[in-house]
């Protein structure tokens, strides 16, 4: 048995490269194995730099499981591990409570909730939803109070965050009758955490989808179509991108809104936001400015040009000369 520290102040943590928000602790675990001497059930625990075999159940008073302790006599080895040693309390919590190991966190860009990942001695994870920055449980021991729907860290009782719900429940936790958690879908869980970058990612992914199954219809917002452009290359995204010009000016034409104008220029090459300004400035009273950043689109009140709706559609704004 190795020295079984509480506090953390020996866990070292790798995370997900790229992703700034996803952490995996490499220094903990919590499974149900067979004792190598004995071939007995026991849990496995390894946390903060520490490991540990406890004889079942998972939780207070902590059995040290004999077997990986020679030097304890007999008729003591199924005493108490916190009786020796302050490795774990065999005062928190009860019966009825969770303990597990934090081996993912993931947490939303304003710290607001977290998913966390937790070994709790079964084949699969349980995956909770907590309110607030849950970060620092990461490669720590928990108690999970499912009646009250909330989560402790061992190390200082009096921090709990509220658990929201659970994404996965381990059948065998279904099957024990402890209180547990109330379930939330996985996918409602995973958009709590995602970075702005991940959901414009897949909103994308989504547009993407539609365009390729049916094409354009009237159904499709400027907004929309301005955001399907970042997928698009080449042919198909000058389709798209002449859509999404008439839509601007026909909306301009009636609400004397052209925003969206220079939102669409953004998306396009050098080359294109060029033809794009000279054909706003040839079917409308619309002024795009390229030489700022970002870039802005009005419409001139003071110019003689009209909205010609019907001449432009039949002018690729593409194949406008420079």
């Amino acid at each position: 048995m190795r020295p079984f520290h509480t506090n953390g102040g020996c866990s070292e943590y790798t995370g997900r490269a790229g992703s700034p928000t996803l952490r995996t602790s490499s220094d903990g675990e919590c499974r149900k194995t067979n004792c190598p001497d004995c071939r007995q059930e026991v849990y496995f625990i390894r946390h903060n730099g520490g490991s540990v075999w406890i004889d079942p159940p998972l939780g207070p008073p902590w059995g040290l499981h004999g077997c990986m302790d020679r030097r304890v006599p007999n008729e003591e080895r199924r005493a108490s591990i916190s009786s020796k040693k302050p490795f774990l309390p065999t005062n928190f919590g009860d019966t009825d409570d969770l303990f597990g190991v934090v081996v993912v966190s993931e947490i939303r860009e304003d710290r607001s909730q977290t998913l966390l990942s937790i070994e709790v001695g079964e084949k699969e994870k349980l995956v909770v939803l907590v309110g607030g920055g849950a970060d620092s449980f990461l490669g720590k021991m928990v108690r999970i109070d499912g009646a009250k729907a909330q989560l402790y860290g061992l190390d200082d009782r009096r921090l709990f965050l509220p658990i929201l719900g659970a994404a996965c429940i381990p059948p065998n936790l279904k099957a024990s009758g402890k209180p547990l958690p109330g379930k939330i879908k996985a996918s409602r869980a995973k958009r709590a955490v995602q970075t702005n970058a991940e959901k414009q990612a897949e909103r994308t992914r989504k547009l993407t989808g539609r365009y390729q199954q049916h094409g354009l219809d009237e159904a499709w917002t400027v907004g929309q179509l301005i955001q399907l452009l970042g997928a698009l290359r080449g042919a198909e995204k000058d389709h798209v991108a002449q859509s999404t010009a008439l839509k601007i000016l026909k909306h301009a034409s009636e609400t004397g809104d052209c925003s969206a104008a220079a939102a669409l220029a953004a998306e396009l090459s050098a080359d294109r936001r060029a033809r794009l300004k000279i054909w706003l400035a040839e079917f409308s009273p619309i002024k795009l400015r390229l030489d700022i950043h970002p870039f802005t689109a009005r419409v001139n009140k003071h110019s003689d040009k009209s909205f010609e709706i019907a001449n432009a559609q039949n002018a690729l704004f593409y194949g406008m000369p420079l």
